[in-house]
Protein backbone atom coordinates (compact mmCIF):
# COMPACT_ATOMS: atom_id res chain seq x y z
CA UNK A 1 0.00 0.00 0.00
CA UNK A 2 1.09 3.50 -0.49
CA UNK A 3 -1.49 4.97 2.28
CA UNK A 4 -2.54 2.37 4.80
CA UNK A 5 -5.97 1.52 5.48
CA UNK A 6 -8.21 3.76 6.95
CA UNK A 7 -10.94 2.70 9.23
CA UNK A 8 -14.26 2.40 7.55
CA UNK A 9 -15.92 4.08 11.14
CA UNK A 10 -14.13 7.41 10.59
CA UNK A 11 -15.21 7.99 7.19
CA UNK A 12 -18.02 10.13 7.08
CA UNK A 13 -19.64 8.63 3.75
CA UNK A 14 -19.36 5.53 4.99
CA UNK A 15 -20.59 5.44 7.91
CA UNK A 16 -24.54 6.03 10.17
CA UNK A 17 -23.98 8.68 12.01
CA UNK A 18 -25.52 7.86 15.19
CA UNK A 19 -29.19 9.72 14.92
CA UNK A 20 -31.22 10.23 17.93
CA UNK A 21 -35.01 10.65 18.08
CA UNK A 22 -37.17 13.23 20.16
CA UNK A 23 -41.04 13.85 20.53
CA UNK A 24 -42.31 17.05 21.52
CA UNK A 25 -45.43 16.56 23.57
CA UNK A 26 -48.65 17.73 22.42
CA UNK A 27 -49.33 20.76 24.48
CA UNK A 28 -45.98 21.93 23.03
CA UNK A 29 -47.30 21.43 19.35
CA UNK A 30 -50.82 23.26 20.66
CA UNK A 31 -48.69 26.40 21.95
CA UNK A 32 -47.00 27.11 19.14
CA UNK A 33 -43.43 26.00 20.42
CA UNK A 34 -42.27 23.19 17.72
CA UNK A 35 -40.86 25.74 15.30
CA UNK A 36 -38.63 27.41 18.72
CA UNK A 37 -37.69 24.39 19.99
CA UNK A 38 -36.71 22.81 16.35
CA UNK A 39 -35.06 26.23 15.69
CA UNK A 40 -33.01 25.71 19.26
CA UNK A 41 -31.73 22.40 17.50
CA UNK A 42 -30.29 23.92 14.94
CA UNK A 43 -28.57 26.42 16.41
CA UNK A 44 -26.74 23.84 18.45
CA UNK A 45 -25.83 21.71 15.34
CA UNK A 46 -28.56 19.24 15.98
CA UNK A 47 -29.43 18.68 12.19
CA UNK A 48 -32.78 17.39 11.64
CA UNK A 49 -32.78 14.57 9.33
CA UNK A 50 -36.96 13.84 9.32
CA UNK A 51 -39.88 14.62 11.03
CA UNK A 52 -43.25 14.08 11.17
CA UNK A 53 -46.55 14.29 13.52
CA UNK A 54 -48.44 11.47 14.67
CA UNK A 55 -51.17 10.71 17.17
CA UNK A 56 -49.63 8.28 19.99
CA UNK A 57 -52.19 6.06 21.50
CA UNK A 58 -51.55 4.70 24.87
CA UNK A 59 -49.19 2.03 24.88
CA UNK A 60 -47.09 3.57 22.84
CA UNK A 61 -46.92 6.92 25.07
CA UNK A 62 -46.27 4.49 27.84
CA UNK A 63 -43.06 3.62 25.60
CA UNK A 64 -42.39 7.34 26.19
CA UNK A 65 -42.81 7.41 29.52
CA UNK A 66 -41.00 4.40 31.01
CA UNK A 67 -38.36 6.01 32.56
CA UNK A 68 -40.83 8.37 34.63
CA UNK A 69 -41.60 7.35 38.19
CA UNK A 70 -43.96 5.21 38.95
CA UNK A 71 -46.32 7.97 40.26
CA UNK A 72 -45.64 10.54 37.52
CA UNK A 73 -47.01 7.74 34.44
CA UNK A 74 -50.52 7.54 34.49
CA UNK A 75 -50.81 11.65 34.27
CA UNK A 76 -47.73 11.73 31.50
CA UNK A 77 -49.38 9.00 29.23
CA UNK A 78 -52.47 11.50 29.12
CA UNK A 79 -51.11 14.05 28.05
CA UNK A 80 -48.68 12.06 25.48
CA UNK A 81 -52.17 10.72 23.55
CA UNK A 82 -54.30 13.65 23.60
CA UNK A 83 -53.27 14.87 20.47
CA UNK A 84 -50.39 15.53 17.96
CA UNK A 85 -46.93 15.24 18.78
CA UNK A 86 -44.02 16.12 16.54
CA UNK A 87 -41.70 13.37 15.96
CA UNK A 88 -37.82 14.36 14.87
CA UNK A 89 -34.64 12.60 13.95
CA UNK A 90 -31.66 14.70 15.42
CA UNK A 91 -28.32 13.98 13.73
CA UNK A 92 -24.68 15.79 14.60
CA UNK A 93 -21.19 15.74 12.71
CA UNK A 94 -19.52 14.45 15.90
CA UNK A 95 -21.34 11.80 16.35
CA UNK A 96 -22.85 13.00 19.70
CA UNK A 97 -26.53 13.74 19.01
CA UNK A 98 -27.85 11.45 21.81
CA UNK A 99 -25.61 13.24 24.58
CA UNK A 100 -26.14 16.70 22.79
CA UNK A 101 -29.72 16.66 22.47
CA UNK A 102 -30.33 15.22 26.11
CA UNK A 103 -28.39 17.94 27.80
CA UNK A 104 -30.22 20.91 25.99
CA UNK A 105 -33.40 19.16 26.24
CA UNK A 106 -32.21 18.86 30.43
CA UNK A 107 -31.57 22.53 30.45
CA UNK A 108 -34.88 23.52 28.72
CA UNK A 109 -37.08 21.68 31.37
CA UNK A 110 -38.19 24.80 33.14
CA UNK A 111 -39.32 26.53 30.00
CA UNK A 112 -40.91 24.09 28.50
CA UNK A 113 -42.02 21.87 31.15
CA UNK A 114 -40.68 19.13 32.82
CA UNK A 115 -40.92 15.99 31.11
CA UNK A 116 -42.71 17.58 27.73
CA UNK A 117 -39.84 16.24 25.33
CA UNK A 118 -38.59 13.04 25.26
CA UNK A 119 -35.31 11.93 23.84
CA UNK A 120 -34.00 8.63 23.26
CA UNK A 121 -31.66 7.25 26.39
CA UNK A 122 -29.13 5.33 24.56
CA UNK A 123 -27.60 4.40 21.16
CA UNK A 124 -30.25 1.16 21.43
CA UNK A 125 -33.06 3.13 22.36
CA UNK A 126 -32.16 5.66 19.56
CA UNK A 127 -32.10 2.69 17.18
CA UNK A 128 -35.42 0.90 18.22
CA UNK A 129 -36.88 4.49 18.40
CA UNK A 130 -36.15 5.24 14.96
CA UNK A 131 -37.05 1.90 13.73
CA UNK A 132 -40.61 2.53 15.77
CA UNK A 133 -41.64 6.10 14.32
CA UNK A 134 -39.21 5.68 10.99
CA UNK A 135 -38.80 1.94 9.80
CA UNK A 136 -38.27 3.55 6.23
CA UNK A 137 -35.28 5.83 7.35
CA UNK A 138 -32.24 3.43 7.34
CA UNK A 139 -33.13 1.10 4.26
CA UNK A 140 -35.75 2.28 1.90
CA UNK A 141 -36.67 -0.40 -0.83
CA UNK A 142 -36.20 0.29 -4.54
CA UNK A 143 -37.83 -2.23 -6.86
CA UNK A 144 -36.65 -1.96 -10.19
CA UNK A 145 -38.25 -3.45 -13.46
CA UNK A 146 -35.61 -3.93 -16.03
CA UNK A 147 -38.47 -3.82 -19.63
CA UNK A 148 -36.95 -4.52 -22.97
CA UNK A 149 -38.67 -4.11 -25.86
CA UNK A 150 -38.29 -6.26 -29.47
CA UNK A 151 -37.57 -3.71 -32.13
CA UNK A 152 -40.56 -5.46 -33.81
CA UNK A 153 -43.04 -3.86 -31.37
CA UNK A 154 -41.28 -0.79 -31.33
CA UNK A 155 -42.43 -0.67 -35.02
CA UNK A 156 -45.86 -2.05 -34.86
CA UNK A 157 -48.94 -0.54 -35.63
CA UNK A 158 -49.92 1.95 -32.88
CA UNK A 159 -52.45 1.14 -30.66
CA UNK A 160 -54.88 3.59 -29.72
CA UNK A 161 -52.78 6.27 -31.70
CA UNK A 162 -50.09 5.36 -29.91
CA UNK A 163 -47.11 3.97 -30.84
CA UNK A 164 -45.69 1.18 -27.97
CA UNK A 165 -43.53 3.07 -25.92
CA UNK A 166 -45.77 6.13 -25.58
CA UNK A 167 -48.72 3.96 -24.79
CA UNK A 168 -46.24 2.18 -22.05
CA UNK A 169 -45.43 5.31 -20.70
CA UNK A 170 -48.55 6.20 -20.44
CA UNK A 171 -49.74 3.07 -18.70
CA UNK A 172 -46.57 3.17 -15.68
CA UNK A 173 -47.72 7.26 -15.18
CA UNK A 174 -51.40 6.13 -14.58
CA UNK A 175 -49.85 3.14 -12.32
CA UNK A 176 -47.82 5.85 -9.91
CA UNK A 177 -44.49 4.43 -11.77
CA UNK A 178 -41.12 5.86 -12.94
CA UNK A 179 -40.15 4.96 -16.35
CA UNK A 180 -36.93 5.90 -18.20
Amino acid sequence: YIFPPRPTENMLALNEKPRTVVVLRPSLLLAGKSQEITNKFADAYLETKAKKEVFLSTSEAEHLCHALAEEEVAGAIEEWSKGLSLVLVLEHLDNDAIDRAQKLIGSWQETYGENSIYCSGSRWESMRDLEFFFPHLHNTPVERTLVLIKPEGVAAEPIDDLQLEPSLLKATASAGLLAV
